[in-house]
């Protein structure tokens, strides 16, 4: 079955949205899992990952390697999470993390200023000006940061396949009109999706921890998986980091052949 990701500005009711439709339909249902576990797994710090995918990089950082690896890591996990399908994500960026990958609904939560400012002062005890504040820069944040790490526009509808307003609809009218596109023929899992997303998955996982090993220089390097087939392409700094990268694809589940046409 698919996998729905819910995108949604702060205290629109995205997570309450996310846990309806993931109980109708027997989803696991997940947000801050994902960094919990890619800091398990990649051995680095959730608050360097959460800072990664929250925040935009400052005037003088661009999209530096650091960055960049720990967006992998987040990536490689939410991969592993999907992989199999029946998955509802409501973090940050999951339409952004997963674009073009195959079977994903990608939905956005809309709600006008004074839905999210009840909200707001219910869930945080704000007073009214307090409640505008927080919505505003947490607002501002977002945009700034999906323009600089992916160059699009947050308020962009185009990225998404349905938009949901809370404000006009119920959560239970929401709630089945998410359930029912996603039990529709189009997002429909087929075993072509489901392998090219596991395909992703170990080819992400390589990346991440080829980015988190220490000792390797920052190369260039294309991998893509078919089956438990794994390609490496590209330019690394000798043959040492050659060698390692090689032995990274060679631990990664599944993997029983690496092709590889590294250069250096």
């Amino acid at each position: 079955m698919a996998v729905i990701t819910i995108s949604r500005g702060t205290f629109s009711g995205g997570k309450q949205l996310a846990e309806c439709v993931a109980e109708k339909l027997g989803y696991q249902c997940i947000s801050q899992e994902v960094l919990q576990e890619a800091a398990q797994e990649y051995g680095v710090s959730i608050d360097q990952l959460s800072h990664a995918i929250s925040t935009k990089p400052g005037i003088l950082e661009n999209v530096n390697r650091e960055r960049a690896r720990y967006l992998e890591c987040i990536t490689a996990e939410l991969l592993r999470f999907a992989k199999d399908g029946n998955l509802v994500y409501h973090g940050l960026a999951g339409h952004l993390l997963l674009k073009g990958v195959a079977g994903v609904m990608r939905v956005r939560v809309i709600a006008d200023m004074e839905f999210r400012i009840r909200n707001a002062m219910e869930c945080n005890r704000f007073d009214r000006d307090q409640a505008i504040q927080f919505i505003k820069k947490v607002d501002a944040s977002r945009v700034k940061w999906t323009k600089l790490l992916y160059n699009v526009d947050w308020f962009d509808l185009q990225l998404y396949d349905l938009v949901i307003n809370l404000h006009r609809l119920s959560m239970p009218a929401a709630c089945a009109i998410i359930c029912m596109s996603a039990e529709s023929q189009q997002f429909k899992d087929t075993p072509e999706s489901i392998k090219a997303r596991h395909d992703l998955w170990i080819a992400a996982d390589i990346k991440a921890r080829i980015m988190t090993e220490e000792g390797i220089k920052n190369g260039k390097v294309d991998i893509t998986a078919d089956g438990s087939i794994v390609n490496l392409n590209g330019e690394v700094s000798s043959s040492l980091d050659a060698e390692k990268i090689i032995a990274l694809a060679r631990q990664a589940p599944g993997v029983t052949q690496v092709v590889s046409k590294l250069s250096h």
